[in-house]
């Protein structure tokens, strides 16, 4: 089972914490504070990544002139329930 958000939508029904997760911005570095596919938000490239993982540094991709930064688009559930 996995969360995500829609496009169009700001908070989907099963969104653990209303906008929140879905709205924050990481650097690269960062620890990844849960599992799933994130989007670059300059370049729109997608990695998955596993919580308390760091996410790619700013050289994973080829990127523009816009700053690295990784938002959530899938929460994947990882606890097997």
């Amino acid at each position: 089972m996995a969360w995500y958000k829609d496009k169009t939508a700001a908070v989907y029904a099963g969104e653990p914490e209303p906008g929140t997760i879905w709205q924050t911005d990481h650097n690269p570095g960062d620890e990844v504070p849960m599992s799933g596919i994130y989007r670059c938000t300059g370049c729109l490239k997608e990695v998955t990544s596993n919580r308390s993982d760091p996410f790619p540094p700013p050289s994973h991709h080829t990127h523009g002139l816009t700053a690295v930064k990784w938002r959530l688009m899938i929460q994947t559930n990882t606890s097997g329930i």
